[in-house]
């Protein structure tokens, strides 16, 4: 059985990592896209329970950091391989346990204890080969937003690369409103409508100097009514990739809301991935 490594397991704990945990990095370049507030604080934590937990646990890292692990809705991107390792729901709930023991000020040894026995069980019921063929990789570009007063609408390029099969291109739109009352934080909500447009997207091929351009065949745009979030996608082949052949796929994507009375619009950063 594939024991997880130390520095997953302390991941688990919304990044709680010690200093010299190895692969544990504070300044890591996800900090700004971790600093943009999604919605309300997860397991039911306070913002003094919050504050407590970062200043006991890993007061070496950006507290803004740690607001956006534990910050709904549950994002895999902030734990490096966590979810790739015991499944994105086990990952969650994982978290959440160990969240109740540092809200409670127990001591690491037995935050760490409970981590290695919930790792391993997690891991120990996976089906590996569908783990296998979910995703391994998935990247975007920073959430880009259009606010007007108390409300925004925010949206993201990314790719997700499975183990095997076909890579994604993806683009994501979220709308919050402000909250102005303790603790002032952004919160999921929902828009009378919102449309994403994920395309075209592209694939071009470098083989010896020359280029093929590969349009997304499936350009995706849709939209949904009385919801606070959509991520529509396009499909792109596995190409094959040598010394002299390489590829690399573009996202481009925009999206459009109609929240409280008000229209939004907003493109993301072009997102390119090489493989």
């Amino acid at each position: 059985m594939h024991l997880p490594t130390l520095a997953s397991r302390a991941l688990a704990l919304a990044a709680l990592c010690v200093l010299g945990v190895p692969g544990c990095d504070p300044t890591s370049e996800r900090v700004d896209d971790a600093q943009q507030a999604r919605g309300g604080l997860l397991f039911e934590l306070t913002e003094e329970e919050l504050v407590q937990i970062h200043a006991t646990y890993l007061a070496e890292e950006d507290l803004e950091l740690t607001r956006a692990r534990l910050t709904v809705p549950f994002d895999c991107s902030l734990y490096d391989d966590f979810c790739d390792e015991v499944g994105a729901e086990a990952a969650e709930a994982i978290t959440g346990e160990t969240i109740d023991l540092a809200r409670s000020g127990a001591p690491l040894e037995e935050i760490q204890a409970l981590l290695d026995a919930r790792i391993e069980e997690a891991v120990g019921e996976l089906d590996l080969e569908a783990l296998e063929a979910e995703i391994a990789f998935r990247g975007s570009s920073s959430l880009v937003y259009h606010t007007q007063g108390d409300f925004r609408l925010g949206v993201r390029n990314g790719i997700t690369t499975p183990s095997v099969g076909d890579r994604r291109a993806w683009t994501q739109a979220t709308t919050w409103h402000y909250v102005d009352q303790f603790p002032y934080l952004w919160y999921l909500a929902d828009a009378t409508q919102i449309c994403v447009d994920a395309g075209t997207n592209s694939q071009t091929f470098h083989f010896n100097g020359q280029e093929l351009q590969l349009e997304s065949i499936n350009p995706a745009k849709a939209c949904v009514a009385g919801d606070n979030t959509l991520e529509i996608s396009t499909w792109h082949d596995r190409l094959s990739s040598s010394g002299n052949a390489w590829y690399e796929i573009t996202v481009h994507g925009s999206a459009t809301a109609s929240l409280n009375g008000l229209n939004f619009s907003k493109t993301a950063p072009t997102y390119i991935e090489t493989y």
